[in-house]
């Protein structure tokens, strides 16, 4: 009952630990219809000293006729039921562990953290949306945190809607936080604000009907996982603000094909684009200084084609385990009307990395202005009908399975002599999986292949 500790009683009357809570001017015991527990005291305002067993899954830490002020030490310890705790701004104090394993997200009406608030108020990390306003869920089944400031941020969806666009009149949305879409059922497409610059950790993981979404301009946080599994979206362009591509962020993406990367990209990281068996090509932007072991693993094929002049020395051991090096010192991709892709260089050469399927009969391996010096692994794999190809003199490497399953092709027609034929670097099995009886027609003869 009193309100400072009385002369009379010793120093050490209790235990000094971190964990030792002790409240003055103490009134009485109360509970309210969330279930939580409050000393309420004489002075009118009240400290949360726990909660019971059928506590609310969303609580709000209000009283009507007190001011609550401080959070004990583990006052919701182990509170694994409780999913979302609004903490109002007359909250001074929280002592250390006052949220133990809590599974919650936290939203406080103070604008930043409180100086008096322990630093391991909130030691299990979890989520915590400064300057709290007020919740909103619009008539897409979308939830957000609207603040003070005038920003917004996804906490939720009810999974009720196939094509969502986010944005609340009057606000900037920056933040979806993580696991709000994971697993959606419904989620076909989502159209995402500019002023959006965070994706939390898994937050549109498994979304299996995903095929479209565009990160705005503003973004600069992935998550980790942000993407997995979403086994239909086709497409992605990362842009510039993004520094790093976080461990799993596309991985498990089945039909993934066309990614784009912007210069500014630092960082891409183990498992980044997992068993993506459908990416081509990847053109990997100067600024990327490291790639870590793994990160294309299970990729299986696709072409990376970077604009670096070498490899940098942060490429990791095993950064691309899977794929296939087709360039360095690129320029830019070029597709010509053939459905071939050619990788363009900063020298003035080019190099033939991939097609696609063709019922034409006939190809020739041309791009003006350009000499192009090497056919890389694979690169005219499965092209369709073609019976004729037409290679120009310039041509010094062609690598391993460059007309594999070309069952259908007959001749190759070399722009030079027999001896520049015969002087190119060809790679072990550069002439496997095709029709063996093909012929290479040079300028003064014939070759086999």
């Amino acid at each position: 009952m009193n309100a400072e500790q009385p002369a009379g009683w010793h120093e050490d009357w209790h235990c000094k630990g971190d964990e030792a809570s002790i409240i003055w001017n103490f009134k009485e015991f109360y509970t309210d219809a969330q279930g939580v527990r409050y000393a309420l005291l004489n002075d009118g305002t009240a400290i949360v000293i726990g909660y019971t067993e059928d506590v609310a899954s969303t609580l709000v830490l209000e009283l009507e006729d007190y001011v609550v002020t401080r959070i004990v030490s583990r006052a919701f310890d182990n509170g694994d039921t409780v999913k979302t705790i609004v903490i109002p701004e007359t909250v001074i104090m929280i002592e250390s562990y006052a949220l133990q394993l809590v599974n919650a997200g936290f939203y406080a009406e103070a604008a930043e953290l409180p100086e008096e608030w322990s630093e391991n108020w909130n030691n299990c990390n979890r989520p915590v949306i400064w300057n709290f306003k007020e919740f909103y869920t619009d008539a897409q089944g979308v939830t957000y945190v609207l603040c003070n400031d005038g920003t917004a941020v996804v906490i939720g969806f009810d999974d009720s809607t196939a094509e969502v666009v986010i944005g609340v009149e009057g606000y900037t949305v920056t933040e979806i936080v993580g696991r709000t879409f994971e697993e959606s059922k419904n989620l076909i497409r989502i159209v995402l604000p500019e002023g959006l610059k965070i994706i939390g950790e898994h937050a549109f993981a498994n979304c299996s009907k995903l095929t479209g979404v565009n990160l705005p301009s503003t973004l600069t946080e992935l998550g980790t996982g942000a993407f997995t599994a979403c086994s239909k979206l086709t497409g992605i362009t990362v842009p510039a603000g993004v520094k790093v591509i976080p461990n799993d962020a596309f991985s498990w993406c089945n039909d993934l094909r066309d990614v784009v990367f912007s210069e500014g990209l630092e960082t891409i990281c183990e498992y980044a684009f997992l068993e993506c068996r459908n990416i081509s090509v990847l053109v990997i932007p100067q600024s990327v200084t490291k790639i870590e072991a793994h990160a294309f693993s299970g990729t299986y094929g696709t072409k990376i084609c970077a604009k670096a002049e070498s490899e940098p020395s942060g490429w990791q051991a095993h950064w691309d385990y899977d794929v296939m090096l087709a360039v360095w010192n690129i320029k830019e991709i070029y597709v010509d009307d053939q459905g071939i892709t050619y990788a363009l260089c900063n020298d003035g050469t080019a190099a033939v990395v991939t097609c696609t399927n063709s019922t034409t009969t006939d190809t020739t391996l041309f791009v003006d202005g350009y000499a192009i010096n090497r056919i890389c692994n694979r690169a005219l794999e499965n092209r369709g009908n073609v019976t004729s190809i037409v290679i120009p003199k310039t041509v010094t490497v062609i690598e391993a399975g460059a007309f594999q399953y070309c069952w259908d092709l007959t001749e190759i027609r070399f722009d030079g002599t027999v001896a520049e034929w015969n002087a190119i670097e060809k790679e072990n099995e550069w002439n496997t999986a095709m029709n063996e009886n093909c012929i290479v027609h040079c300028a003064d003869g014939t070759v086999g292949i």
